[in-house]
């Protein structure tokens, strides 16, 4: 399971379904996020959901238990190099790459 699944699911667990499909969707994940620091994203999520269970929620996450993976981690860096470094038509085939890259990461995390 990748971390933007188990933390949907703990999102799911906390009573907070939005916020566990954005998870999904990749809202809060290192590699696929639109956003610079999806972690500041989630928190700012969790603390306006403003439930104990998002409270609790917030401090796993802070103390770093969905961070992510080794190999989230490459694929982000990846992602950063190639759109900082490449002309625009290398970036755009590596976004290609980076979605079957996340894809399969997804399809063999669940197993």
């Amino acid at each position: 399971m990748s971390t933007m699944e188990l933390l949907a699911a703990e999102l799911r667990n906390a009573g907070l379904p939005d916020l566990a499909e954005k998870a999904e969707a990749g809202a809060y994940s290192v590699t696929i996020s639109p956003h610079a620091l999806p972690e500041l994203e989630l928190a700012k999520d969790l603390e306006a959901a403003h439930t104990p269970a998002a409270d609790a929620l917030a401090w796993r996450c802070i103390s770093g238990e969905f961070g992510p993976t080794d190999t989230e981690l490459d694929i982000a860096a990846e992602r950063i190099l190639m759109a900082r470094f490449q002309p625009r038509e290398i970036a755009v085939k590596a976004k290609e790459k980076e979605s079957e890259v996340a894809a399969r990461l997804r399809i063999g995390l669940r197993s």
